[in-house]
C-alpha cells in the first residue's frame, strides 16, 4: 500500500494501541479486551495469556493497590496487507505500589522501558492478534 492509503490505518492502530494502555492504566478491562481478537493472544510477563477470558483473569488479578501508567511513544506500525498489520513501538512504564492516596501519588524514576510488537487483524475491525513486550531497561531495586 502506498503512504496515503495506509496513513489512516497507522493513525487507527496507533489509537487502539493508546486506548489498550489508558484502559490497562484505568483498570477498565471489559473495554480492554473488546480490543483483541477472539484468539488473541497477550505474552505477558513470561506467561502466554490466550483469549480475552484468560487475559480478562489475569487483569483481575493484578493488585489492588498498583497505579501504573504506561508512556507509548515510538509507534511504528508497518502495513503488511489489507488485512494485516505489524507494529513496534516504545514504552516506559511508571508504577507505584502504596497505599491508595490523594493524586498526585510521589514520582519515582520509570520501571521500566521496554520494546513492544504487536500484530493486528482486521475482523470486523481492527483487533490486536499478538501483543508482546520485551523490557529493554529496568529498575535494578525493583
Amino acid at each position: 500500500m502506498s503512504l496515503p492509503e495506509n496513513g489512516s490505518v497507522e493513525f487507527a492502530l496507533t489509537l487502539l494501541l493508546n486506548r489498550f494502555f489508558v484502559y490497562l492504566d484505568d483498570r477498565k478491562y471489559d473495554e480492554l479486551i473488546r480490543l483483541f481478537a477472539a484468539n488473541g493472544v497477550w505474552h505477558r510477563q513470561g506467561v502466554t495469556l490466550e483469549g480475552p477470558s484468560k487475559i480478562l483473569d489475569a487483569l483481575q488479578a493484578r493488585p489492588a493497590d498498583l497505579t501504573t501508567r504506561h508512556l507509548l511513544t515510538n509507534v511504528v506500525p508497518v502495513v503488511e496487507s489489507a488485512d494485516s498489520v505489524q507494529a513496534v513501538m516504545y514504552i516506559t512504564v511508571f508504577a507505584d505500589n502504596g497505599p491508595q492516596q490523594p493524586s498526585p501519588l510521589p514520582m519515582a524514576l520509570p520501571l521500566q522501558v521496554g520494546v513492544y510488537r504487536a500484530r493486528f487483524v482486521l475482523i470486523d475491525e481492527w483487533r490486536i492478534a499478538e501483543l508482546r513486550g520485551d523490557p529493554t531497561f529496568r529498575r535494578a531495586d525493583r
